[in-house]
């Protein structure tokens, strides 16, 4: 395991970890870790309210996995990254309307705007997001729901 925090391309591109396993493959990971355990996810859409700047759920990174850990409970949600963010596609509306008001956090020179999201709500939608199923009896061409 490799620690990526210098600032430049890979802390740009959402790589805060670059896991490599025994057979070779490498994951890179994104983290988000929290001081408190909380019982939603807090899925930042603008890292800058003002400027409107895409927060980390709404850019595409180059992550593989978001890991998503409370530090007090030691308990982390290795995520995968791209069907979570089309999760974020379907149901931001839906989620920012029902979980808000938004979650401000001041920063050094802006303010990040977040909604938190239930941990099982994610978990529901993501889960809808890995079914594959085939558009039709004969056919090799697979739809998955990320695609749609």
């Amino acid at each position: 395991m490799y620690a990526l925090r210098r600032d430049g391309w890979a802390q740009r591109g959402g790589l805060d970890r670059l896991v490599i396993l025994e057979s070779g493959k490498t994951l890179w990971i994104e983290e988000k870790l929290r001081e408190r355990d909380y019982a939603d996810i807090l899925l930042e859409y603008y890292s800058d309210r003002d400027r409107k700047v895409p927060g980390w759920i709404a850019q595409d990174l180059a992550c593989d996995y978001l890991a998503y850990a409370f530090l007090p409970s030691g308990r982390c949600y290795l995520l995968p990254f791209q069907p979570l963010r089309h999760c974020w596609q379907q149901y931001r509306r839906q989620w920012v309307q029902r979980y808000g008001p938004p979650i401000e956090a001041q920063n050094e020179g802006d303010v990040s705007v977040g909604v938190a999201v239930p941990i099982a709500v994610v978990l529901a939608a993501l889960s809808q997001m890995l079914v594959v199923s085939w558009a039709g009896e004969g056919t090799r061409e697979v739809v998955t729901q990320a695609s749609l």
